[in-house]
């Protein structure tokens, strides 16, 4: 009988640590603003960028050996204001600490035909920049995108104005750790720790593992440390975006016994009770298994264990 209760807990041991998470968001470390203020904070500041863009436009003055033509393959151009890449205004080499940075590159063809694939679903890309080393980030763009010859891509973007968290064309990895984080959050990241002055930083476009584009832009200030401000609110801003998309999945199973069982499991886990798992509450959870299922040694046929999967939902 002591065999059997032994037996019983390890598979729950096992059965906990098969848990797929179906929704993680941080806690935001910012103050939370409801929808409607949200809003409204998005209609201010697509004001502010366009009047902004306005004022800039009368003034530019961009030679040929400043910036290439747009539209030019091969080619990163990179503008404080969100770029149409149908009709790219604004776009320069020269930033401030603090200002937004939005960047386009160009293609000789579509990313459908530079993978040779007229059914390609998924274009992984990674960017590389130097900033005292080498520094990387990956993504990944998926749908009609794939049919451009160019891409518009977000380097450190107005957090109220950001899409690069909740586009459905751009998938970026998103961790607790800023660092380990792509896109712009890591980005950012490395811009607050510049040292004060001007810095001429490189950046390299890679698609389909080949160098496909490349380009400069000139940074100075005298603290950058306003990008680490830029940072959390772009956390923040991927935080409520993935809690407002998170959905629980449909219970294929209802044993409240087991239910009981696998939430207790998981609360006596390393991974809960350290705070690797960042939340205040499991709330909820569902099997989502129709049954128990028994996996056997690959050689011997002996039964390792038996599992069974379910989903949780935490604030």
């Amino acid at each position: 009988m002591k065999n059997s209760k032994q037996t019983s807990m390890i598979f729950i041991l096992i059965l906990i640590l098969m848990l797929p998470l179906v929704s993680f968001a941080q806690r935001p470390n910012l103050r939370r603003v409801t929808e409607g203020a949200r809003d409204a904070a998005r209609e201010e500041a697509e004001t502010r960028v366009t009047e902004a863009a306005e004022a800039a436009a009368e003034t530019a003055v961009l030679t040929a050996t400043d910036l290439a033509e747009p539209g030019t393959p091969g080619v990163i151009m990179f503008s404080k204001y969100p770029i149409d890449p149908l009709n790219p205004q604004n776009l320069t080499r020269q930033f401030r600490a603090g200002d937004y940075i939005y960047g386009i590159v160009w293609f000789d063809k579509s990313l459908k035909d530079i993978y040779s694939n007229p059914n390609l679903r998924l274009a992984e890309f990674m960017i590389r920049y130097e900033i005292d080393y080498l520094r990387t980030t990956s993504g990944s763009l998926e749908g009609a995108k794939l049919e451009n010859d160019y891409i518009v891509f977000e380097v450190i973007p107005d957090p109220i104005l950001a899409t690069s968290y909740s586009s459905d064309f751009f998938k970026y990895n998103k961790y607790p750790n800023p660092a380990a984080c792509d896109g712009p959050i890591r980005m950012a990241y490395d811009f607050q720790s510049l040292e004060s002055g001007q810095h001429n930083i490189n950046f390299i476009f890679n698609l389909n593992y080949r160098d496909m584009a490349e380009g400069y832009l000139s940074i100075a200030g005298a603290d950058f440390s306003v990008y680490n401000e830029i940072m959390h609110g772009l956390i923040e801003g991927a935080d409520e975006q993935a809690m407002a998309a998170a959905r629980m999945p449909q219970a294929q199973m209802s044993d409240r016994a087991t239910e009981s069982a696998m939430m207790e499991a998981f609360k006596n886990s390393n991974d809960w009770r350290t705070g690797r798992i960042r939340a205040a509450e499991a709330l909820r959870l569902v099997i989502v298994d129709p049954q128990w299922y028994t996996r056997h040694h690959p050689v011997t046929g002996a039964i390792l264990h038996r599992y069974i999967r379910a989903a949780r939902r935490e604030r």
